[in-house]
């Protein structure tokens, strides 16, 4: 895990001066884990789980990783400052794609700040193998999440989801958000199932609307996952009042 965090995070530049990771992230260690801040910027993240070392390591790895595609890392260079690779990010022009995007998801932070106070969410009914996030721009002037969520390598039968669509939208541990469709396919078997969907938007009329997808790994591809079963088996336990109740996917005024 530290290793594919700090490939897909910590900001690095290349001999094009093009930017990989996000640029204008520090990340320092200590104790109590590793914490992420932007340069500029208040506050900050703590990414638990990864001892100080196995971070350290991860860097040098991708350190000698880098020096075959002549990339370095922006915080070497400049550890409390933008790197000039890293200037087009700080301020982008309005006009430009990037500048769309930055100014609309600055719309939808509520969605995003949500999210990210809502992590632990993500392990109530089960240990992912993995999970993505990406935003398009949509027609409401914001930009739009989706999450793939993959999860059940135990199983061969199709991705348990209801008891998170159920977190997700309680009413006192969840987001303000209303379900707006369910695109479900558990009633397939395992051989033709191709991964269930929840859509959401805001309750409250928030611009930024919500898309988990869950996707389902099986056979070879989930056979490195299957060693150990009870730990996995124990997480996926949620509350039965939640993992009973249907989540309400009708539009909400």
């Amino acid at each position: 895990m530290a290793s594919e965090l700090v490939r897909a995070l910590v900001p690095r530049f290349d001999e094009l001066s093009e930017v990989h990771g996000i640029p204008g992230a520090r990340f320092t260690t200590d104790d109590a884990g590793i914490h992420v801040q932007r340069i500029g910027l208040p506050g900050s993240l703590r990414i638990l789980g990864i001892p100080p070392e196995d971070w350290n390591s991860a860097l040098d790895r991708q350190r000698q990783e880098d020096k075959g595609d002549s990339q370095h890392f922006c915080h070497e260079h400049c550890p409390h400052r933008w790197h000039r690779s890293e200037a087009p990010f700080r301020t982008p022009d309005t006009g430009s794609i990037l500048g769309r995007h930055h100014y609309r998801k600055q719309l939808s932070a509520w969605l995003a700040s949500g999210l990210l106070r809502r992590a632990p969410l993500f392990r109530t009914i089960g240990v992912p193998l993995s999970t993505t996030a990406w935003t398009n721009l949509t027609d409401d002037g914001g930009t739009e999440w989706i999450i793939e969520y993959i999860n059940e390598p135990a199983d061969d039968a199709p991705c348990y989801h209801q008891g998170f669509t159920n977190l997700l939208t309680d009413l006192e541990c969840g987001l303000p958000i209303a379900g707006t469709d369910v695109d479900c396919y558990c009633g397939n078997s395992a051989g033709y199932y191709c991964g269930c969907r929840f859509y959401a938007r805001s309750s409250i009329g928030q611009p930024g609307p919500l898309q988990v997808r869950f996707s389902h790994r099986s056979g070879d591809r989930a056979q490195r996952y299957k060693d150990s079963l009870d730990d996995y088996e124990a997480r996926r336990r949620i509350p039965a009042h939640l993992a009973s109740r249907r989540a309400d996917t009708s539009p909400k005024p």
